[in-house]
């Protein structure tokens, strides 16, 4: 029977730190002019504020916040008409629409929001060069590690309403179709997938391997050596007392990886903090085509928690 190690938050979500600054820079400054989810859900009907998507008239008889919401997501778009290139491919309109959208799946639930990015691609895939700026403006909201409104569960409902459209070109299909893949990896809750690593002392291994006949709670951590957010982090990891006492007690095993093919592990401040501080962190550099999940590949740093 194999290892069951299943993935699992760190302190409560998976966390990642991306070193760039750069990307999703109008989803930045959108952000911060969203729509208020709490807001919205009390007020729909409004007329749309100049350059924004109206939202749609709730019925009455909806009383609940979540049903409201939901019904809010499920007809946002409802009111767009996508052969208008003039709005469908105006960047700041559709980033702004995007936005307000994307601020409301807090308060409808998933179903809600597979719902709302089914009825949403089946419009958009009127207008083959509306749809195609549709997937962009999806992927720098929702799967771009720098966008603030990072959101990779709402990105795979998107994926896969926009892959399963049968209106939609299969070339435009290619590379949601591609992210979809990669972001179902290692999701939350299910069984982690097995890479093999060399560590400093030029050992091979496997996560299995490592992991196998041990009781203990495993956190990998994906850290890039010339990375300074990844330094902040390990030095954080290595100067903590509470994962120091959970490793003592054999509670923690924590295996540190850099997902490329080879690295000095004396030569940067990230490799030099593994070795020092009050933590044993196990050192390694994974072999790439066994790489577990797409975000060491994206952004660092990353840590994954494992339980059995």
């Amino acid at each position: 029977m194999g290892i069951k190690y299943l993935i699992a938050p760190v302190i409560g979500a998976v966390m990642a730190v991306s070193c760039s600054t750069g990307g999703a820079g109008n989803a930045a400054s959108s952000a911060g002019h969203e729509v208020s989810a709490k807001a919205a859900v009390a007020d729909s009907g409004q007329v749309g504020v100049a350059g924004q998507l109206p939202l749609p008239e709730v019925p009455a008889a909806l009383r609940d916040p979540q049903a409201r919401g939901a019904y809010i997501v499920e007809h946002f778009w409802d009111g767009m008409d996508f052969g208008n290139r003039n709005l469908s491919l105006d960047t700041a309109f559709m980033e702004q629409s995007f936005a307000n959208f994307a601020s409301l799946f807090e308060v409808s639930g998933d179903d809600a929001v597979r719902q709302g990015m089914l009825s949403l691609v089946e419009r958009a895939s009127a207008d083959a060069e509306a749809c195609a700026f549709l997937a962009y403006v999806a992927e720098k909201y929702l799967y771009d590690p720098n966008s603030p409104m990072l959101d990779e569960r709402s990105y795979i409902r998107f994926a896969e309403a926009l892959t399963g459209n049968a209106g939609v070109d299969a070339a435009l299909k290619a590379r949601p179709e591609w992210l979809l893949g990669v972001a179902l990896k290692n999701r939350p809750g299910s069984r982690a997938a097995d890479f093999g690593f060399i560590d400093r002392d030029g050992k091979r291994g496997t996560l299995h391997e490592w992991v196998r006949g041990s009781s203990s709670r495993v956190l990998v951590v994906f850290y890039d050596p010339d990375c300074d957010s990844c330094n902040g982090i390990l030095q954080a990891l290595a100067s903590s007392g509470r994962l120091a006492s959970a490793i003592d007690c054999g509670e923690l095993r924590v295996l540190a990886v850099y997902p490329g093919m080879t690295v000095n592990f004396g030569r940067s401040r990230a490799n030099r903090s593994l070795q020092n501080g009050k933590l044993r962190l196990t050192a390694g550099v994974s072999i790439r085509k066994n790489c577990m999940c797409s975000r060491p590949c994206r952004c660092f740093t990353c840590l994954r928690m494992m339980s059995r």
